[in-house]
């Protein structure tokens, strides 16, 4: 089983927070907006299954 560095994530995390990594496309920040973003509209435009 593979270790897992948790000091090394966040050093991730924190070092492509603005900018994306070599070979990426979307920072950090930008997929965490998008993610908080699509959970709100998807309640926006889907009603409760109660109304359905």
């Amino acid at each position: 089983m593979k270790k897992i560095n948790l000091g090394a994530m966040v050093s991730d995390v924190t070092n492509h927070w603005k900018t994306p990594a070599e070979g990426k496309y979307i920072s950090y920040g930008e997929f965490t907006a998008y993610s908080i973003g699509g959970i709100g509209s998807t309640h926006l435009w889907l009603p409760p299954i109660e109304s359905r």
